[in-house]
């Protein structure tokens, strides 16, 4: 892994695999957070 973020301007964790995997730091979209706490309160 690299020590230093390569794309700056991008939300991004800095971990990077084969020199053009990037994973991202985006919080995940409002439909899956409602599913995910109506199934908790299906539960």
């Amino acid at each position: 892994m690299a020590d230093k973020n390569p794309f700056p301007d991008e939300n991004n964790t800095g971990h990077i695999w084969d020199d053009d995997l990037r994973e991202l730091d985006n919080p995940p979209p409002g439909w899956w957070m409602i599913g995910f706490w109506a199934s908790i309160a299906f539960c």
